[in-house]
């Protein structure tokens, strides 16, 4: 992407940075993208609450400084040793919808973002995708649209609702006291 130099002393003063067009588009639904994924992180850590009835403090202090993928294997642990009775059906519905979302957000947050120098349509932007054939990394590149970012955001967003109504509805199964 086209990188714009303002100097300290101009944001000091106020000066902001300004989009138009697709590049303003696809910079905001990367925006949605990491503000949703911050959400899917929070219906985390209260389904962890849920399940093991301790307070945002002591859940923070469990959870805090995981990758995302790690947080969900942890909290897929806590919930795996309970009996979820009914709400398992629920829960084994969820899973791969979560997964999916993390895996949506990985793919936009650890990309290698750059404009694709024979286009000049902003919002068409090219991003590496790692593939592993045996043991050699490689590296293909995709045109990635802003539709195609908000759609992933779609999907973090279904996650961390389907996240929040299952912990509200097992909260009572353990006790726990939601906020």
């Amino acid at each position: 992407m086209r990188r714009i130099v303002v100097s300290e002393a101009d944001l000091m003063a106020g000066a902001t940075l300004e989009y138009e067009g697709s590049e303003k588009r696809l910079y905001e639904a990367l925006g949605q993208l990491v503000v949703a994924a911050g959400d899917l992180q929070d219906a985390l850590y209260l389904l962890y609450a849920a399940v093991t009835c301790k307070k945002a403090d002591l859940v923070v202090q469990d959870l805090g400084g995981r990758t995302l993928g790690d947080l969900w294997k942890k909290v897929q642990t806590a919930c795996d040793g309970l009996q979820l009775g009914m709400l398992q059906a629920q829960f084994d519905n969820l899973k791969p919808h979560v997964v999916t979302a993390i895996e949506i957000r990985n793919s936009f947050i650890h990309a290698s973002w750059v404009e694709n120098a024979s286009e000049l349509d902003w919002g068409r932007t090219s991003r590496p995708k790692a593939k592993k054939k045996g043991d050699v990394l490689s590296e293909e590149w995709a045109v990635m649209e802003t539709e195609e970012v908000r759609a992933g955001v779609g999907n973090i967003e279904a996650a961390t609702d389907s996240l929040e109504m299952f912990s509200y509805a097992f909260a009572p199964v353990t006790g726990a006291v939601l906020p």
